[in-house]
């Protein structure tokens, strides 16, 4: 029969025999290891046993037996007790391990290789597969080493007999040794259990402690934002109470106003009325003297003459009504600036009182800002350098591409960060053991790979080592990510992209979420706290910056009113509402500007008279409505909503001028004639008619008495049409500056109107401003207080398979022993899991799926590595391929 295995002793075994000749020191041969793993013949001689403890699979001890040396050959016997074997396995190689006497250097002294591998039953408590081997070492002058073996290999029955009775003895010495080791493990189980009682008792305590601080801390903190809120809607309150009881002030002084304006009206139609009747009454006289003439014609050159000097005397009274009604007009006009600078006073006091109110709720929510920013910052602190990572440890990153070039090994970054001055990031906030993760999206548009590098220094900078991640390919874009634990001699570090063997020329990148976090996970990009800082002090001052702004341009325009209110004071006639802008010193050019949120506005402006004449116009683009009564605001009030009062759509780039009023619409022309009759008309009715008269008055000379006669009566009508024509004049002159006056009562009452809608929306909007303020602290309170509150502890939803039997036990307090539990660190959602699985009734060991969660997990992973085997967790399945039972635990990133 052939040999069933090919012996050689290592290089280890003949250095060991050198050894024992030199030191004069026996080989004390230590134990046979049996194992699965196989060599080829070349390998044999190499093999060392550090080789063996790390790499090859140990499956079975045995011992050295009845060691006996003569002259030439040492003979030895390897002895296998089959009840040692756990599990089946083939045998192909037997380690024969030794040492020198008083040492504890152990070495692979020599190999069995198996020619033909036997197959080795576990001991199941049926029977048991016991081997024996001997085999002799010839040793020649300690250079060629040859051995000899029993070929048989396997036990024969006196073998066996010697195995029994060798087993026995082995059996009760080890009986009696496992006995005390039991006495001794039980003792310390005990003591262990007691400890780990003790332990769990201690951290209840704690963690109840914990727990009712961590109530009482939330209450305290829901207190605080309760009263606030409670004080924030008091001052709203308070502040719409002002703001409501302005309005009304405001609405009585309108309404007031609208009385004055109403009695003026009155007065005006009164003195119409006059006029007219003395209009009348000046035609009678006319056409009575006319009939007197012609009656009368041999003494008309005498009825002439008293004529003329009856006209004289008329004309000379005229005026002097005419200088007394001026003057008294003029001492009307003195008290009724004084009343309208006692109502602009006035006006002036309740704006500046008004925007006092709207300073102090911005001082109010400025104060109150700032508070919560404090709070922020406090509750900031205590969350930095948390385990989770949830900030970025790098300054001055963007969620958008930068453009960025380098050469050779470029080492490229966004990072602003200069820690000690050192231009890289301090580890001094992180301990030994902990993990670091960079990450950082890279379009690589340059024709080289590049990789993440986080480059890790010593404390003096003089050593350092750049461990590499991913490689980006050339043209090609992704996420570059590496992490790194922290060593005892680590102090700084430098994340960079960098080329992969330090290629020359120039190489461009684009990045972009550049970040560093505590953990060995890529989180979601977001800035530093540094630049959440900046951030908050540049929203901080451009806040203040356009308050400020708002209030400069606030006090611009109330100077600019009231400056306009000084110079261009009118004098009004209380008879004729006349209307006089007085200024000698320069030319007027604007009577009344307006700077609405668009642009400054020349609403009305005049060029002073000289020989080309002189013009009064509204600029405004668009249309332009002139008008009295409620005509023009109605137009206006259309115009608004895109249509013109005609039903037609009105475009702003339209220029159309309208000329409206509540009854009829007259224009006139030839107005140079100072007799009314020569003027044309056209007149349009309110009832849509429109009439045009066309009659033309003109003048001849003549010689004869009738000539004269007709020429005198002609006279004496045009001076009659003269006083008329001044009488009519004064009325029109009086209706423009009735008309004036109205329009820039409506100027000021819709600027005043506008001012308080505009100081509402800034009382709103600082009242909005406020509540966004303190909803977005709320919101950033709740969000910090949900990222440390777990679920419950569960095992619903998880679905056993392929007839496993989930572990169903409870705990102490009577909750599931085992499952799984949901929690969320900045916003990424992970599960821990801690499972059972029993009876799997696998003796094959065929790998197949035990249960399926109701969540996935991130990639693969192994969990654990229970009793030698495999258990993995990969999407929403476990997967084992244990025999009979097995464990998971774990913590995983959930993907949904």
């Amino acid at each position: 029969m052939s040999n069933k295995f090919t012996t050689l002793v290592t290089n280890e075994g003949i250095n060991l025999l050198q050894a024992s000749s030199q030191q004069d020191k026996k080989i004390e041969f230590v134990k046979a290891i049996g194992s699965s793993t196989a060599y080829s013949t070349s390998q044999l001689s190499t093999v060392t046993y550090a080789d063996v403890m790390a790499r090859a699979a140990k499956n079975q001890e045995g011992t050295v037996n009845n060691i006996v040396p003569d002259k030439t050959t040492t003979k030895m016997e390897l002895l296998f007790d089959g009840h040692d074997v756990k599990s089946d396995y083939t045998l192909n190689s037997i380690f024969i391990i030794a040492k020198l006497k008083d040492s504890s250097d152990y070495k692979v002294f020599a190999i069995l290789k198996a020619n033909q591998p036997q197959y080795i039953n576990a001991y199941t408590g049926d029977g048991s597969t016991n081997l024996q081997i001997n085999i002799g070492v010839k040793f020649d002058n300690q250079d060629n080493v040859s051995l000899e073996i029993n070929s048989a290999a396997l036990a024969t029955m006196g073998d066996l007999q010697n195995l029994s009775k060798s087993t026995s003895e082995k059996l009760a010495s080890e009986n009696t040794r496992a006995t005390e080791s039991e006495q001794a493990l039980n003792q310390l189980i005990k003591a262990e259990t007691k400890r780990a009682s003790d332990a769990e008792n201690a951290l209840r305590s704690e963690t109840t402690a914990e727990a009712n601080r961590a109530k009482g801390v939330e209450q305290g903190l829901d207190n605080k934002i309760a009263s606030e809120t409670a004080r924030a809607t008091k001052t709203e309150n308070d502040l719409t109470s002002k703001i409501t009881s302005e309005q009304n002030r405001a609405m009585a002084k309108e309404s007031s106003l609208d009385g004055k304006i109403g009695q003026v009206q009155t007065n005006l139609n009164a003195e119409q009325g006059r006029a007219t009747g003395a209009e009348q009454k000046l035609d009678g006289r006319v056409d009575a003297e006319i009939a007197r003439a012609t009656k009368a014609e041999g003494d008309i050159q005498n009825q002439v003459n008293a004529e003329k000097s009856r006209a004289t005397a008329a004309e000379g009274n005229l005026n002097k009504t005419i200088t007394d009604e001026s003057n008294r007009a003029k001492g009307a006009e003195s008290s009724l600036s004084g009343k309208v600078d006692s109502e602009t006073a006035r006006a002036m006091k309740a704006e500046n009182d008004l925007a006092g109110k709207i300073t102090s709720e911005q001082n109010r929510a400025i104060a109150k800002e700032n508070d919560l920013d404090g709070k922020i910052q406090s509750v900031r602190g205590s969350l930095d350098w948390m385990e989770f990572g949830g900030w970025n440890m790098l300054n001055g990153t963007s969620d958008q591409l930068r453009l960025l070039s380098g050469s050779t090994w470029m080492r490229l970054h966004t990072w602003t960060n200069n820690d000690n001055n050192t231009s890289k990031i301090s580890l001094s906030n992180l301990q030994t053991g902990d993990w670091i993760t960079y990450s950082v999206w890279v379009a690589n548009d340059s024709d080289v790979d590049v990789v993440p590098e986080v480059a890790v220094f010593n404390k003096d900078l003089t050593v350092w080592q750049g461990l590499r991640g991913n490689v980006i390919k050339a043209k090609q874009s992704g996420w570059a990510v590496k992490s790194v634990q922290i060593g005892g001699n680590d102090w700084y570090v430098r994340p960079s992209i960098i080329t992969t063997n330090g290629q020359p020329g120039t190489h461009t990148v684009r990045m972009k979420k550049e970040m560093l976090t505590v953990g060995n996970v890529k989180l979601d990009w977001g800035p530093s706290a540094n630049d959440i800082e900046s951030m908050v002090s540049d929203a901080k001052n451009t806040l203040r910056s356009e308050t400020t702004a708002e209030s400069n341009r606030a006090k611009g325009v109330e100077n600019e009113l009231r400056n306009l209110a000084n110079s261009n004071r009118d004098r009004l006639n209380a008879k004729d509402n006349q209307i006089v802008i007085a200024n000698k010193d320069e030319a007027i050019k604007d009577l009344i500007v307006v700077d609405d949120k668009h642009t400054r506005k020349g609403i009305i402006h005049s060029l002073d008279g000289d020989d080309y004449g002189s013009a009064v116009g509204i600029d405004n683009g668009g249309l332009t409505v002139i008008g009295g009564g409620e005509g023009a605001l109605a137009i206006l009030n259309n115009i608004v909503n895109k249509y013109a009062i005609d039903g037609t759509t009105h475009n702003p780039q339209d220029e159309v001028l309208m000329l409206a009023s509540d009854g009829d619409v007259k224009v006139i022309a030839n107005t140079q004639s100072q007799n009314p009759l020569n003027y044309k008309i056209s007149k349009f009715k309110y009832d849509g008619s429109v009439v045009f008269p066309g009659r033309v008055y003109s003048n001849g000379n003549g010689t004869s008495i009738e000539q004269q006669i007709v020429d005198e009566r002609n006279r004496a009508t045009n001076r009659e049409n003269s006083i008329d024509s001044r009488v009519t004049s004064e009325s029109n002159r009086a209706k423009g500056v009735e008309s004036s006056l109205q329009s820039q009562i409506n100027t000021e009452k819709s600027r005043a109107q506008g001012a308080e809608s505009n100081l509402n929306n800034q009382i709103n909007a600082e009242a909005n401003r406020a509540k966004g303020v303190e909803n977005s602290i709320s919101a950033n309170i709740s969000e910090f207080r949900n990222k440390f509150i777990m679920n419950s502890w569960t095992n619903a939803g998880i679905t056993p398979l392929n007839g496993t039997k989930l572990s169903t036990e409870n705990d102490a307090d009577g909750k599931p022993l085992y499952g799984y539990v949901l929690f969320s660190i900045a916003g990424q959602k992970f599960a821990t899991i801690c499972l059972k699985f029993n009876n799997l009734n696998n003796p094959d060991k065929h790998g197949k799926d035990l249960v399926q969660l109701p969540f996935r997990v991130h990639g693969y992973n192994v969990a654990t590595q229970y009793d030698g085997e495999s258990v993995v967790v990969y999407t929403n399945k476990v997967y084992a391929d244990a025999k009979y039972d097995a464990h998971v635990y774990g913590t995983f990133m959930v993907i949904d």
